[in-house]
């Protein structure tokens, strides 16, 4: 991935199926790959051809089969409660402040409609310190 980039590859280029590097990365639970992209910044909301993120991609490769898997990355990761990945979403800068607040807002309710206490906990605490 490192000589690739460093040759000039266009990180956000998508193979027949729309996917990126980074939906990929997230299929293979490549963690190392993942930060890295991220950190190049990579698309990390771009949806492929069926409508996934890499973050929806990683879940499914999970054989996670129920819940809300078109929905924003922070709603997916509330409802199944992966607070690494909640946390981790969090700390992602949102250029758009409204739209951060909607998302958190509607990740709280997922989280305490599906009874994701902890899920809700960390969305509370985050949100009071914004």
């Amino acid at each position: 991935m490192f000589l690739l980039h460093n040759r000039g590859a266009d990180l956000a280029r998508t193979d027949k199926n729309g996917r990126n590097a980074l939906h990929h990365a997230a299929l293979r639970n490549d963690i190392i790959s993942i930060n890295f992209l991220i950190n190049r910044k990579c698309p990390k909301d771009a949806r492929d051809n069926s409508g996934f993120t890499p973050l929806v991609l990683a879940i499914w490769k999970n054989n996670l089969a129920n819940g809300p898997l078109h929905s924003m990355p922070l709603v997916t990761a509330a409802y199944f409660g992966f607070l690494d990945i909640l946390h981790f979403l969090l700390s992602v800068e949102e250029p758009n402040l409204k739209m951060r607040k909607m998302q958190m807002n509607y990740a709280l309710c997922i989280a305490c409609y599906t009874g994701q206490i902890n899920s809700a906990k960390l969305l509370i605490k985050i949100c009071c310190h914004e």
